[in-house]
């Protein structure tokens, strides 16, 4: 069974994403549940697909639906996402039976996905980069803007906000 399809099932995986939408449940800008990593998980593959980049499927899914896991310790501890996602998705990964090479490229994408994003500049042969850069991309075509209630409150520039459907 793919790396991605244990994730599902894991205990660790299942109580985070509990948290964060619990917390979440009154938010009304944009969440961060199972059908925000999933849309960001498609559209990762997509680009992956798209663009030539060669990463397994079972990698770009899984540090995707991984990549806001912190959030959940962001909200209860104050740790920044990105940093306490890492850890937590090594976690998972070891308990899983992930190899080493696995652990590290999906960590480090994920402890990296809200950093600069080098848009043209990316260097295909280093694969956390990589995974960072297009988890980081889809992150953020994923919000459908388009729809969204709160548009007219949300902090994000008018620039930046997806007002049509990119994927």
């Amino acid at each position: 069974m793919e790396l991605y399809n244990k994730l599902l099932t894991n205990e660790t995986f299942r109580e985070k994403l509990d948290v964060i939408t619990e917390v979440e449940k009154d938010r009304k800008f944009c969440r961060h549940g199972i059908e925000h990593i999933l849309d960001v998980a498609r559209i990762a593959q997509i680009f992956n697909v798209e663009r030539g980049y060669n990463l397994s499927k079972d990698i770009v899914y899984s540090a995707s639906l991984l990549h806001d896991i912190g959030r959940a310790d962001e909200y209860l501890y104050g740790t920044p996402h990105d940093e306490a996602g890492a850890q937590i998705a090594t976690n998972i990964l070891m308990e899983l039976g992930a190899n080493g090479d696995e652990i590290f490229v999906i960590s480090y994408a994920i402890g990296h996905h809200r950093g600069q994003n080098l848009y043209g500049q990316i260097d295909d042969k280093n694969p956390s980069k990589l995974l960072s850069n297009i988890i980081k991309e889809a992150d953020v075509i994923s919000r459908p803007c388009y729809m969204c209630k709160a548009s007219a409150e949300c902090k994000w520039p008018e620039e930046k906000k997806n007002n049509i459907i990119k994927y």
